[in-house]
């Protein structure tokens, strides 16, 4: 095995045990993620998160594109690319007077990609998809009676991805490619009464509901030379699928006695058919600028009594951000190649 191999191994390695610990981790602490499969996670690398997650454009040129599989027919035959990527968010929440700050961390991305052919590259990789994790605080009246009792809402998990991405070059100038993920995942619920002031015992209702199928996203990519640069142009299109639901329901005294539990199926849970359209521009000076508009029609959730809320349609968001790229020498021994990015990225939801 030679020293490069041993390298990568190692580090695979390394990546997966910091994998079981950052696991363990919250990925959000978002009242807000207590609707549909929670906060919907992005697919970007770090280098396109620097784009304010916009890219659908732009080629797999020293990084891994995960936003469009098109862009991997573009990856350098020479080089292997892996990449873990963890993430971390400070929020704070008010309300009624009331504040709440949390600092989430978590397991991000770990991915890997190559060139097969010089027409057909490749990536495998483990995304998160949504997060869940919310504590609400709150109370009910006791029917003819001054008198209430607290309950607390609690729910955590989330879904996630493991994705095989392939990207075809179709001429010199144009490429599409398809994502095949399998999506899975769980989701815990927990209503906890508290009646100790009544009875002196506590009541949980849990339900954990368990999610899984597979789910498709197709890609396209475009690029032309001129005098000072490339334009590019992208598109991607997630189909409508449906995926499978189940729950076992649980309803237990104190933690000791148990009343009642019992596995059951689910009506099925539709995602939405999301389209995202992209255009960027590169200039030979080092700067770049990138436009993504996404639609999507997720009001399709209220077709199932399995999500919690109700849900519009459509949802439209814009994203453009301008970046410097100023390229350093390359190190010929490893391989490397370094860049330092300047971005400012605007995001615009409707």
């Amino acid at each position: 095995m030679t020293k490069n191999k041993l390298h990568i191994l190692f580090i695979i390695l390394l990546s997966i045990n910091g994998i079981n610990c950052l696991r363990a981790q919250n990925a959000t602490s978002s009242p807000y993620s207590i609707f549909g499969f929670g906060n919907m996670e992005t697919a970007a690398h770090a280098s396109n998160s620097a784009l304010g997650n916009s890219g659908v454009a732009l080629p797999s040129e020293g990084y891994l594109n995960s936003l469009n599989p098109a862009s991997l027919s573009t990856l350098d035959s020479l080089s292997f690319y892996f990449n873990l990527q963890g993430q971390g968010s400070f929020n704070r929440f008010s309300m009624s007077g009331k504040e709440q700050t949390n600092f989430d961390t978590n397991f991000d991305i770990l991915s890997m990609g190559f060139r097969i052919t010089p027409w057909w590259g490749v990536s495998l990789g483990l995304y998160p998809f949504s997060s869940v994790g919310y504590e609400i605080n709150a109370g009910s009246d006791i029917l003819g009676s001054n008198t209430d009792y607290p309950i607390v809402y609690e729910g955590s998990g989330g879904l996630s991805r493991a994705t095989l991405s392939n990207g075809i070059k179709i001429r010199e100038n144009l490429s599409a490619g398809v994502d095949v993920s399998f999506l899975w995942g769980s989701s815990d619920i927990v209503e906890t009464a508290d009646y100790s002031s009544l009875s002196g015992i506590t009541i949980a209702n849990t339900r954990k509901w368990y999610f899984n199928n597979l789910y498709l996203k197709y890609g396209l990519q475009y690029n032309t030379k001129t005098a000072h640069g490339n334009w590019y142009a992208g598109a991607t299109w997630q189909p409508k699928t449906n995926i499978y639901a189940t729950f076992n329901q649980t309803i237990e005294q104190n933690e000791s006695a148990t009343y009642y539990d019992e596995d059951q199926s689910a009506d099925d849970v539709w995602l939405p058919n999301i389209y995202t359209f992209g255009m960027a521009r590169k200039w030979n000076s080092g700067w770049q600028i990138s436009a993504d508009y996404s639609f999507s029609e997720w009001s399709v959730l209220n077709e199932s009594n399995t999500m919690t809320g109700a849900f519009t349609t459509p949802r439209r968001l814009v994203v453009v951000s301008l970046i410097h790229i100023r390229k350093t020498n390359a190190n010929s021994s490893t391989g490397c190649h370094g860049r330092q990015e300047h971005s400012t990225p605007t995001e615009i939801l409707a």
